[in-house]
């Protein structure tokens, strides 16, 4: 979708963007976040443990498209392509909760958020 929007924004594409569900929540890490908790992780972290580096805060890829249109101007008409669909994805709100990112699902895993 973004390679969709910024090709809109440039001019080279019409002001149609394609998509799948855009009802699903997303957990949106900001890449320096990213790098310290990599950092972190290195200094404290547990080997084998598997570490579930997240923001904890999830946002609809709707909300995103209508950020982007409203930052950069542009009104973007969103086509959904049942082609794009995750079949492995639940219908519905399937996001979990900021305490579900921060507490372990089973004893073997840690999550760091």
């Amino acid at each position: 979708m973004a390679k969709q929007f910024a090709e809109i924004v440039l001019g080279a594409r019409e002001p149609r963007l394609t998509a799948g569900n855009i009802q699903v929540k997303r957990d949106f890490t900001d890449v320096r976040d990213v790098v310290r908790a990599y950092g972190l992780l290195l200094e404290h972290g547990t080997t084998g443990e598997i570490y579930n580096v997240c923001s904890g805060a999830a946002v609809r890829l709707a909300d995103i498209l209508e950020m982007l249109q409203s930052i950069c101007g542009v009104k973007v008409k969103i086509e959904i392509d049942p082609a794009r669909m995750r079949t492995s994805e639940p219908p519905g709100d399937s996001w979990q909760s900021t305490e579900a990112c921060r507490k372990p699902r089973d004893g073997d895993r840690r999550y760091l958020c």
